[in-house]
Order: C-alpha cells, then structure tokens, then sequence
C-alpha cells in the first residue's frame, strides 16, 4: 500500500540512530555542550525517580507522575538514567511505526506517507525531546497508538479496536 518498505526502514534507522546519538550527547556530551530542554523538567524528574527509588521522597509521588515509574525501574536495576531515554527512544519510534501503519490503513498516497514519514522521524523537537530524560515520548506513543485503534475501527469497523483507541 505504502512507499516502499525500504524507503521507511531506512529513515527508521537514520532516525534511529541519531536518537542514540543525541542520547550519548546528553549523557557523555554535557560538558561541551547541553542540550536544549535537557535542564529543568528533565533533571528535576531524574533527581525525584533517584530520590524514589531509595524510598525518600515515595510519599511525594504519585502513580500517575512520570517520576514513579522510573523509580520503580531503578528500583529493579539501580540508577541508570541512559535506560530510561533508551525506553523513550523505544517509545519515540514506536509512535512513528504506528504513525506509517495507521496511513497506510487509511491508504492515504504513498508519496504523503513518505512525506508523512520524514517529518514524523525527523522533526527536531520530537527527536531532542524523546532522546532526554521527559514525558513526551509516552504521549507521542499513547496518541499515535490509540490514532492507530481508532482508524482501525473506523476502517474495520471491529468494536474491539474502539475500545482499544479509548484506553
């Protein structure tokens, strides 16, 4: 239905790619140079998912705050905050592979799904914001996902992919 399946893979990886790029840069690269957004938000939930983990602060956050689910994975494998942009990175392209599958549901012209596709896995602030330690690649993951259910439904009409967009 799509562009070809090549085309796509390899703005996938070359997106890819320079996710982990940009994750190592904040990690190993501050000192030459911080990142835009990598301060602020993103520090303050590294210093609270630490602060959880070790039990500190487990009065202040609560289950629905991004913090609470990093400390529970700290809790598990230690301090780590390179899994947790990993995971970002994870979720980052995930949305842009349900992003592809829900146009090429729609069959929307493979031309648009190519042009869709490049500012999707290439838009600076998506790719900067899931390569640092910030919600944003979880809501770009959970929009594209329940998009994704809901065209489904729309083109299949399957009751089950309703309630799945909704979730």
């Amino acid at each position: 239905n799509g562009p070809s399946n090549r085309k796509i893979f390899v703005m996938l990886l070359i997106s890819f790619a320079f996710k982990i790029f940009l994750l190592l840069w904040d990690i190993y690269g501050r000192s030459i140079f911080v990142l835009p957004n990598s301060e602020g938000d993103a520090v303050a939930y590294a210093q609270i998912a630490t602060s959880f983990a070790f039990g500190a602060r487990s009065n202040l956050v609560e289950l629905q705050y991004f913090p609470y689910y990093p400390g529970q994975l700290y809790k598990l494998i230690g301090i780590q905050p390179i899994t947790i942009q990993f995971i970002n990175i994870y979720l980052s392209m995930s949305a842009c592979v349900m992003v592809y599958k829900t146009l090429c549901l729609m069959k929307v012209n493979p031309k648009r799904i190519e042009s869709a596709m490049m500012f999707v896995c290439f838009l600076p602030n998506l790719m900067l914001m899931s390569s640092i330690f910030l919600q944003e690649a979880i809501v770009a993951f959970s929009l594209a996902l329940s998009l994704y259910y809901f065209t489904r439904w729309w083109v299949k009409g399957n009751k089950s992919d309703f309630i799945l967009s909704l979730i």
